[in-house]
């Protein structure tokens, strides 16, 4: 089904009836032509009214998507945060929904990065220490760690965490809580997952998780660009902010 299909008010006789009103309570095909970057708001209202009506249909979700997208990629400090939770909770997938957590929390400024804007860079003796911290945290040794979770800046800067390990930050403090020991109940993924947030630190807006990769051992779950995290949000087709003859384009065109 193409996204065109969903802009068509009446779709033809069904088995012999009438003809099949569109789910809008609205003309979409109008609402989309007016969309401009000058207004990013109307993007996501109209994203939210799209959503009201798709129910579990794939092709009015993949749209609902796209306007939160644009939103946040158009107003990232005033719509970004706000997209970024509503494709959390649009996301099939945990790992997914967290991603976009940490997106909205990057976006408001709740998470120190090496990224652009007013948000504070951490220096790399307080992510060697983190890092140390995380390394002593897999071997079962948990004292570094909870200095580190003492520290809101350094919980701040962990917030990769709660893209790769259920349960996030939180899952930290639990374990960290009681007894000279972690738990014995780290398996292999939540080692391994562990091991990419540290990569993330030390390579700042860089990572790109190469080591991981290229050993097969691990997949770029945490391949956020924390310079620019709104770029995030568009999963594909670029920003393209025009709809015109069923399509996004980069330009409104006559």
């Amino acid at each position: 089904m193409t996204s065109r299909m969903l802009f068509v008010l009446f779709v033809g006789i069904a088995c012999g009836g009438g003809p099949i009103e569109s789910p809008y309570p609205f003309d979409l095909e109008e609402r989309l032509v007016a969309l401009t970057p000058e207004r990013p708001a109307a993007y996501f209202e109209l994203g939210e009214e799209v959503l009201d009506v798709a129910g579990d249909d794939d092709t009015r979700r993949a749209l609902a998507r796209r306007l939160f997208g644009l939103a946040g990629v158009l107003d990232p400090p005033g719509l970004g945060p706000s997209a970024a939770l509503a494709l959390a909770a649009m996301s099939d997938t945990d790992p997914a929904a967290r991603r976009y957590r940490v997106i909205a929390r990057l976006l408001s400024g709740d998470v120190e990065s090496g990224g652009g804007g007013d948000r504070t860079t951490l220096d790399r003796e307080a992510v060697s220490q983190i890092c140390r911290a995380l390394e002593d945290f897999r071997a079962g040794k948990v004292e570094r760690l909870r200095a580190v979770l003492r520290d809101p800046a350094k919980v701040r800067a962990l917030a990769l965490v709660d893209v790769v390990v259920p349960g996030g930050v939180r899952w930290l403090q639990e374990r960290s809580e009681g007894g000279n020991a972690a738990p014995r109940s780290l398996d292999l993924r939540d080692r391994l997952a562990l091991v990419e947030v540290e990569i993330a630190l030390l390579e700042g807006a860089d990572a790109s998780w190469a080591t991981l990769v290229s050993s097969g051992i691990a997949r770029p779950l945490v391949d956020l660009p924390l310079d620019r995290p709104e770029e995030a949000l568009l999963r594909e087709g670029g920003t393209r902010p025009y709809w015109r003859n069923g399509i996004w384009v980069d330009r409104p065109g006559p």
